[in-house]
């Protein structure tokens, strides 16, 4: 069943947001979804070249999306 995702992308050196948004995934493989998200954010801001940290939580369609991720967001790091 599919289930709709927020992800948050930051610079792990000041927390500063670099990409915010969500994805519908069928399945739970929220791991690769993260590595997929890290590697589009690097081509799209390759003026950074330090690490980021991608956060991933399940977000209801009736929940605005938040500015930060949620105590229960899952991060990777990349």
């Amino acid at each position: 069943m599919p289930t709709r995702y927020a992800y948050l992308i930051t610079r792990t050196d000041t927390g500063q947001p670099m990409s915010l948004g969500t994805l519908t995934l069928v399945g739970d493989d929220t791991a690769a979804l993260a590595v997929s998200l890290l590697a589009r954010n690097r081509g799209e801001h390759s003026y950074y070249s330090g690490p980021r940290r991608c956060s991933v939580w399940p977000q209801p369609v009736d929940e605005p999306l938040p500015d930060t991720a949620p105590v229960t967001a899952e991060h990777f790091d990349g």
